[in-house]
């Protein structure tokens, strides 16, 4: 499968060596890709959405003054969970692009040993 990317925008390349990284390992047979990343992200993401949407939903149908304590109370879960994602992103997750066991057969046991695939950069050439 051939991949057109534009090798003049870094993020472009960037984002289409990850692709090919975890494509590459996932397709092997030999590693199970852990999704912990992408489920806490998940979790973390929609739970601000829908106390968000709930808090404006709940502004919307009553009153101002009734409704400024819920609202505000809403806004500051929603900072709060959105501040977590984006330390989540940046500290716990960082530059690492693919997360899965390796899958060994040892005595006829199966054994499973962490990877942890990390490139920070692509290199490529303009022909």
């Amino acid at each position: 499968e051939t991949i057109k990317v534009n090798i003049r925008n870094l993020a472009d390349l960037k984002n289409a060596c990850d692709d090919a990284v975890k494509e590459y390992f996932a397709r092997s047979g030999n590693f199970n890709r852990s999704y912990r990343h992408t489920d806490v992200r998940l979790v973390l993401g929609w739970t601000a959405v829908i106390i968000g949407t709930g808090g404006s939903a709940y502004g919307y149908m009553t009153p101002f003054h009734e409704s400024k304590l819920i609202v505000g109370v809403c806004v500051a879960i929603y900072v709060i969970l959105s501040s977590l994602l984006g330390l989540y992103i940046t500290y716990v997750e960082g530059d690492n692009i693919f997360l899965g066991n390796r899958k060994t057969f040892v005595n006829s046991r199966v054994c499973s040993s962490t990877l942890l695939a990390n490139l920070s950069h692509c290199e490529t050439t303009d022909t």
